[in-house]
């Protein structure tokens, strides 16, 4: 259940998070790869500019 709700809403995870959507595929897998070694490993996280034209990168706005 709970991996349904990330995979559906997984853009406005990342804007909440401040990290834009990715490009295109490889890039997200890489950014949700990097950000489960940050949150389960606490690995080093610098995230890359991954955001996608015409796609805001803020936080939605109510």
């Amino acid at each position: 259940m709970v991996r349904v709700v990330l995979d559906l809403h997984r853009h406005v995870l990342l804007r909440h998070l401040e990290l834009g959507v990715p490009r295109d595929p490889a890039a997200e897998r890489r950014l949700w790869d990097d950000l489960t070694q940050f949150y389960l490993h606490y690995m080093p996280f610098v995230p890359a500019q991954v955001v996608s034209p015409g796609v805001p990168s803020g936080p939605p706005t109510p």
